[in-house]
């Protein structure tokens, strides 16, 4: 019982430190991907900058600008210039739209993935703190079957010293016994009580027989 008590607490201290090292690679991903969100929303700020340059410019310009350009008797060379900068205008309005766009997009696929990971580190706690009630209580029936264990132990000391004493006790009571009955032996040895004593004094000889 003992030996499974301490593997059990093993089995919970190395679940423990696998969930550590597991809680310990979500943190890192958690903050790269809390960095690569950062980086993107620097992205995003910057794109929105510049597309609210961009409207602003042809704001500023306008449709009325672009229409006068054309009605103007202008040099065509001029006006060759001016609509290829207003084509050029059209073209970054239209990258900063799909850049910002793809940023966006980006920040979102990066927003649910630090959820998920979120979660994933929620449930790691979950099952850390479980393993730590379970551990816990391994531990605690662990000492208990210890002082178990240990009182049984002092139990069977104070038998063994009683029995020891016992035997001791025996040990002296069978040397004294022995030494009796070799007392005993010797004084029959020496002493012969069949032959007639004071107390046959009178009485013939032949009424002693046997």
């Amino acid at each position: 019982a003992l030996r499974e008590s301490e593997q059990a607490i093993s089995g919970a201290s190395r679940k423990l430190a696998e969930l550590a090292q597991e809680q310990r690679a979500a943190n890192g991903s958690l903050s790269q991907l809390q960095t690569r969100s950062n980086t993107v929303k620097s992205d995003i700020d910057r794109q929105q900058l510049q597309l609210a340059k961009l409207l602003y410019r042809q704001y500023v310009g306008g449709q009325h600008e672009y229409l006068r350009l054309l009605l103007n008797q202008q040099d065509p060379n001029l006006i060759a210039r001016e609509l290829h900068y207003y084509n050029y205008l059209s073209r970054a309005h239209i990258e900063s739209i799909n850049a910002l766009r793809t940023s966006l997009e980006q920040l979102d696929e990066l927003t649910r993935e630090s959820h998920n990971k979120s979660l994933e580190i929620t449930a790691i706690q979950a099952e850390q703190a479980k393993q730590k009630k379970h551990l816990e209580q391994e531990k605690a029936g662990h000492k208990k079957l210890l002082a178990n264990i240990s009182l049984q132990v002092e139990q069977q000391r104070q038998e063994i010293s009683k029995l020891k004493r016992d035997e001791e006790r025996l040990s002296r009571l069978v040397e004294r016994i022995g030494k009796l009955l070799a007392q005993k032996n010797r004084v029959s040895t020496l002493s012969n009580s069949r032959l007639p004593d004071a107390s046959t004094d009178g009485n013939p000889f032949a009424a002693l027989k046997g």
